[in-house]
Formats: C-alpha cells, sequence, structure tokens
C-alpha cells in the first residue's frame, strides 16, 4: 500500500463520515425540534 493510497483512502473515509453526520443531524433534527 502506497502513501497515495492511504491517503485517497483516508480521504474516502472522511467524505463517508461527513456524509453519515448530514444524514444523522438531518434524521435527528425534526426530533430535536419536537422536543
Amino acid at each position: 500500500m502506497t502513501r497515495r493510497d492511504g491517503w485517497l483512502s483516508g480521504t474516502g473515509f472522511l467524505a463517508a463520515a461527513a456524509l453519515l453526520a448530514v444524514g444523522h443531524s438531518a434524521a435527528v433534527a425534526p426530533l430535536v425540534a419536537g422536543l
């Protein structure tokens, strides 16, 4: 595994984490507003 491959996988992981965080926030926002 080269350094470039590690950088790409790290970027992909961060992108996936960001998408999950956005989706989680979108799902929780209505519940928080309901409280």
